[in-house]
């Protein structure tokens, strides 16, 4: 009886290990399919297993199309995420087409040392002068096919060496467009909410502080109304650039949508990301906007700021510098505001 009850927990075993293999050979196929660029981080990995045992649970068919709306990619890869993959992959033939060539070089210098090793036991075998003179004769002529040949795999190697050049250029002129927002410069939204996760995850794993800061610009459907969206597009991009010149290296700035923006601030305790945003408030306040009514126009900010804690998801962590931007908009804009002021509005006590 025991030994039946062994096999049969051997045979649950045996299905879960496959079933756990197959997830994770499909996770694979998923997350490294060229029709959206994916970073193959190990997080991401993690998050397409999941996606795919969720997929397989529910009875949902594993289409590409359900795997990118799960993943929250929306309906499929745009002209962008495109063009990377193709010019990556491009580099990747490359890459592939260099190795055979330096296989190739490796092969003529095996095939030439084979040709004097020939020669070499050709002169121990030399009867009289005319061995010699067609011995030099044969060794001239494989001298000559050798040199024929690393010529041609050496120009070869600078075309592929040139186009890996022109590739790599490419690659980063689009990958920058994929990942900035055009008019402003800040970075896209879309890889927002995966930073977020990792620095909270490297909060949990390390300790490492991290903390978030949302603003907008303060009345900024007036100045679009009042002046233009040309112009409001140009104190867009003025702002942005103010902001982001008063960061600090590693600090990322985010366009969140319409003129709300984020920036994360990894390895900053609520404090210190106090100071920096501070600095970029008191920045913008400086500016000033020549209007076409011969004014010049004042703009301010109003900043919301969080500090992660170990329990937060992306989600908790920008809801929070959310409502601390609001707080900030209630008291009169053109000020800061962190979870510690959020905590004291609402009766309660802030604890560091």
């Amino acid at each position: 009886m025991a030994s039946v009850i062994e096999n049969d927990e051997l045979e649950k075993r045996r299905k879960e290990i496959e079933r756990i293999s197959e997830t994770a050979r499909l996770a694979l196929i998923f997350a490294t399919d060229k029709r959206y660029y994916i970073p193959l981080t190990p997080e991401n990995y993690e998050r397409s297993y999941r996606i795919v045992e969720s997929l397989k649970e529910r009875g949902v068919s594993l289409t590409w199309e359900n795997f990118i709306k799960e993943w929250g990619l929306g309906s499929g890869p745009s002209d962008k995420e495109t063009v990377l993959a193709e010019a990556s992959a491009k580099l990747y033939a490359v890459a592939e087409g260099l190795a055979t060539q330096a296989d190739q070089l490796h092969g003529v210098g095996k095939d030439f040392g084979s040709t004097i090793e020939i020669f070499v036991d050709g002169i121990r075998e030399i009867k009289d002068r005319r061995d010699v003179i067609s011995l030099i004769r044969d060794l001239l002529q494989e001298v000559a096919e050798a040199h024929r040949k690393v010529d041609e795999l050496t120009r070869e190697l600078e075309e592929s060496k040139q186009q890996i050049k022109d590739l790599k250029q490419e690659l980063r002129r689009v990958q920058t467009e994929a990942l900035t927002d055009r008019l402003t410069g800040a970075l896209n939204r879309g890889s927002l909410e995966m930073m977020v996760l990792l620095n909270i995850k490297k909060k949990k794993a390390e300790g490492v502080p991290f903390s978030v800061a949302i603003y907008d610009i303060d009345n900024f459907k007036d100045i679009n109304d009042s002046y233009g969206h040309i112009f409001g597009d140009e104190v867009l991009r003025k702002v942005t650039e103010t902001v982001k010149a008063s960061l600090s290296n590693g600090d990322l700035l985010y366009r969140y949508g319409g003129d709300e923006f984020c920036v994360l601030l990894p390895g900053r305790r609520l404090n210190d990301a106090l100071d920096v945003m501070n600095r970029a408030l008191s920045n913008v306040e400086k500016l000033s906007f020549p209007t076409d009514k011969g004014k010049l126009l004042k703009v301010s900010i109003s900043i919301g700021l969080a500090e992660a804690v170990k329990k937060d998801t992306p989600k908790d962590l920008l809801l929070r510098a959310d409502e601390c931007l609001y707080l900030a908009k209630r008291s009169g804009r053109g000020n800061i505001k962190t979870e510690r002021d959020l905590k004291l509005s609402l009766g309660g006590k802030f604890v560091e």
